[in-house]
């Protein structure tokens, strides 16, 4: 029997297989497995406990009401709840204090919240959210983010001040833009210039009716109500397009991708809103330049371990939306992987909940709000991919629409 000081020192005996067996509270030995990527090296039976003990709150003896206080309020958690918790610690995937207050006002417990606004936008990037928030029209307060140093080293504030001054501010709002989304939210952005059109364009713009174009339910890129409302990210890019040129749009519903590629070749819409450069398009199209980045994910149940490369995937079963560019780029770049295509991300994320594949590879943003809007607590995010998807506008080349007026003039057309 070896003891140790702390769980961290015995994870590295584990790690120099120096231990084989060890004893430890359940969800104690899960966050370090965990912690120390060493899940999968290890196994035990939770009915067949060493040992079993239960933990209590404890108050200082003869304080009975604060005791019923405290047991009222544990009362009020949910099994449900108490399983996330455990869950989370155990995992290694805790929500931060700020996912924690976006998640509150996505799911509506809260009306708003106040945060500075690039932080927020960053917070908003990494998790595939960008666009869900919309940031009130006045501040209430501003703050300035200086370099700091220790009081007596002046020559170092010396040297970062002169760094600092030698950057351009094209090269600073080039950084900012990397991680500041949208652009009326940058310190640095010079705004955006008004568009001129031509007579013909202008013309085209004053009498033309609106073009038409369709997508699915596919949160938070489109978010479809009912049969003809529509909102999400892609909406937003619209109606800005809408505001700068006046160009009016009229949404389809479909209720598969296929289903929106084929109203597109069979002429039934004018524009396909969010193309990927290698998704399959038989027609003829015009790209705008991408409007959104996002990369592919690898999802699986939370007791895996990181999955680093997608290779490690070969031989296993793994879900993927029909007709999907994720579809199309494991197809092509890893034939050892057996693809199973599902309508839709919630019927391709259920399969891997009940076990029924090993993961699940889809759309950042739209794989992080399935999982939180279906409330998938038994699944999680095990890796990327290295493939990134650039979204951008599809719209008909056919004369007297895609080549008589430049709604893609806001980002700039690519062919």
């Amino acid at each position: 029997m070896i003891t140790f000081n702390s769980n961290d020192e015995m994870m590295y005996a584990i790690q120099r297989n120096e231990v084989l067996v060890f004893a430890a509270d359940t969800l104690t030995d899960l966050h370090y497995l965990q912690k120390y990527d060493l899940r999968t090296q290890f196994e035990f039976k939770p009915n067949a406990p060493i040992y079993s003990n239960a933990f209590f709150p404890a108050v200082k003896q003869g304080n009975i009401k604060l005791l019923k206080i405290i047991t009222a309020g544990m009362k009020q958690i949910t099994s449900s709840e108490s399983r996330q918790i455990a869950r989370e610690w155990a995992s290694g995937q805790k929500k931060s204090d700020k996912d924690t207050l976006i998640f509150s006002i996505l799911k509506g417990d809260v009306a708003g919240i106040l945060h500075e606004t690039m932080t927020l936008e960053a917070d908003l990037n990494r998790m595939g959210l960008s666009g869900r928030l919309k940031k009130g029209s006045k501040s209430v307060m501003n703050n300035a983010i200086h370099a700091g140093v220790a009081k007596q080293n002046k020559k170092l504030i010396d040297l970062i001040n002169t760094g600092y001054a030698a950057i351009s501010p094209k090269k600073l709002a080039t950084i900012e833009s990397r991680w500041i989304p949208r652009s009326e939210n940058r310190f640095y952005s010079t705004g955006t210039k008004d568009i001129i059109f031509s007579e013909e364009e202008k013309l085209f713009l004053a009498n033309h009716s609106p073009l038409t174009f369709s997508e699915v339910n596919w949160k938070p890129m489109s978010i479809v109500y009912g049969t003809n409302q529509f909102d999400g990210i892609i909406a937003d890019y619209f109606n800005q397009i809408t505001q700068r040129s006046g160009l009016r749009f009229k949404f389809i519903k479909s209720d598969t991708w296929d289903q929106v590629r084929r109203q597109y070749v069979d002429k039934a819409i004018d524009v396909v809103p969010a193309l990927g450069k290698d998704d399959k398009i038989d027609r003829p199209i015009l790209f705008s330049k991408p409007f959104a980045r996002f990369s592919f994910v690898i999802v699986t149940l939370d007791n895996v371990a990181h999955i680093s490369d997608v290779s490690h995937l070969k031989n296993r079963k793994v879900a993927v939306g029909k007709g999907y560019t994720s579809y199309h780029y494991l197809k092509n770049n890893y034939p050892g992987i057996e693809l199973v295509q599902t309508d839709n991300v919630k019927s391709g994320l259920l399969l891997v909940a009940n076990r029924k594949v090993t993961a699940f590879v889809g759309h950042m943003a739209v794989v992080t709000n399935c999982i939180q809007e279906n409330g998938l607590i038994n699944l999680k995010i095990a890796g990327e991919t290295e493939y990134t998807i650039d979204h951008g506008i599809g719209v008909t080349s056919e004369p007297g629409k895609g080549s008589t007026f430049r709604f893609t003039a806001k980002f700039g057309r690519t062919g």
